[in-house]
C-alpha cells in the first residue's frame, strides 16, 4: 500500500542538491538485500552519510522490482546523519512508498537519520541506538544569514515531523542538545516521541516546503 505525502518533492530535491554541493564525507551506501533467508522479501539498507548522492541512490532503490514486490519493505538504517534536507527528501520517498523503518541492535541512527526513521509507516528501533542533537548551519554565511537559515530550517523540520505523525516535543528535545554532543533516546522516549509505532502510520499533512536552506546534521568527529 502506498501512502501519499503532500510535501513538495521538487522543493526538497532542490534543497538536497544545494546542501549536497557542500564538501562532505563519503556518501551513504544504499543497497538492496534479502530480508529473510528465503530471499522472497527484500529491504533497503542505508549505511553512512546522508547526502544528495544517497538520495539519488535511494530514489532508484525504492522503485527496484525486488523492493516493489515485497510486502511493506523495510528500510534498515545505520547512519551518523548528514544533510537535513536530503534526509527529509528520503523520508518523503519512504512514506509515499509505504515502507517501514528499522534501527537494529548493532546499528545507530544519529542526527538527520532520525528524520528518515520518522517517515516509516511502521517504525522499530532498539533503545539507546537513536541519537539526537540540534542542526547546524553549514557554509560561511553572515550572522544574520545563519540565523535566518537556522530558523527557517527548524520550521521546515517541525512541519515535516508533524506531517509524519511524530510528537512536536521531539524537535524541542533536539534543540536542547548542542550540535557537537548527542543524546541517546530510551525506549520510553522513543515511544513518547512516536518514533516507534505499535500500528502502521497513515500519511499526514504539512505546509509546502520552504526555500532551500544549507542546514545539516553531522555526527561529531571521533
Amino acid at each position: 500500500m502506498r501512502h501519499g505525502y503532500p510535501w513538495s518533492g521538487l522543493a526538497l530535491l532542490s534543497a538536497a542538491v544545494l546542501v549536497g554541493a557542500m564538501a562532505r564525507p563519503a556518501s551513504a551506501q544504499v543497497t538492496i538485500e534479502p530480508e529473510a533467508a528465503s530471499g522472497a522479501r527484500f529491504k533497503i539498507v542505508v549505511a553512512g552519510q546522508i547526502d544528495v548522492a544517497a538520495l539519488m541512490d535511494f530514489s532508484r532503490a525504492v522503485i527496484d522490482p525486488r523492493v516493489a514486490r515485497s510486502a511493506t519493505p523495510a528500510v534498515e538504517l545505520n547512519s551518523p546523519g548528514g544533510s537535513v534536507f536530503a534526509a527529509m527528501a528520503i523520508g518523503v520517498l519512504v512514506r509515499n512508498g509505504g515502507l517501514r523503518t528499522t534501527v537494529g541492535r548493532r546499528h545507530r541512527c544519529d542526527s538527520a537519520c532520525v528524520l528518515i526513521l520518522a517517515a516509516g509507516v511502521e517504525r522499530h528501533a532498539v533503545p539507546g541506538r537513536v541519537h539526537i542533537h540540534r542542526p547546524r548551519v553549514v557554509g560561511q554565511p553572515s550572522i544574520a544569514q545563519a540565523s535566518e537559515r537556522y530558523d527557517e530550517g527548524v520550521a521546515s523540520m517541525r512541519a515535516y515531523l508533524a506531517g509524519m505523525g511524530v510528537r512536536e516535543h521531539l524537535l524541542d528535545a533536539m534543540l536542547h542538545v548542542p550540535p557537537d554532543r548527542f543524546r541517546a533516546l530510551s525506549g520510553a522516549e522513543l515511544q513518547a516521541f512516536a518514533l516507534t509505532t505499535a500500528r502502521p502510520m497513515q500519511h499526514g499533512s504539512s505546509p509546502g516546503a520552504r526555500r532551500p536552506m544549507a542546514i545539516a546534521h553531522a555526527r561529531r568527529a571521533p
